[in-house]
C-alpha cells in the first residue's frame, strides 16, 4: 500500500510539474520553447503507434508471439482500432500542452 501511494505522488508531481514547465516555456519571449513538451509527446506518440504496427507486423508474419496477440485481442481485436485508440490516448498530454501554450501565449 505505501508502494501504491508513494508512486501515486511521484506521478502527480511529475504532472503537475511539466504543466509547471510548460507554462514557464510558454511565457518566454522564443515562442519555439513552448513547443518542445508538445513535441516530445507527439514524438513518443509516434513511437508507440510504430511499436504497436511492428508487432501486429511480426503477429501476421507467423512469428506469433501470446503476449503481444493477447495484448491486441485486450485493446480491442483489431489492429487498427488499437493504433486509433493509442493515438488518442497518447496524444491527450499534447492537447493539454498546447492549450497551456495556446492560452499563455
Amino acid at each position: 500500500m505505501n508502494n501504491v501511494l508513494t508512486s501515486l505522488v511521484v506521478i502527480v508531481s511529475f504532472l503537475i510539474g511539466s504543466m509547471f514547465l510548460q507554462i514557464y516555456l510558454s511565457k518566454k519571449e522564443n515562442k519555439w520553447l513552448g513547443l518542445i513538451l508538445p513535441c516530445i509527446t507527439f514524438a513518443v506518440s509516434i513511437a508507440s503507434i510504430l511499436g504497436v504496427t511492428l508487432s501486429a507486423q511480426v503477429i501476421q508474419s507467423g512469428d506469433v508471439i501470446m503476449q503481444s496477440v493477447e495484448a491486441v485481442k485486450a485493446l480491442g481485436g483489431d489492429a487498427l482500432s488499437t493504433v486509433l485508440y493509442m493515438f488518442v490516448l497518447y496524444n491527450m498530454p499534447t492537447g493539454v500542452f498546447i492549450l497551456i501554450y495556446k492560452s499563455y501565449r
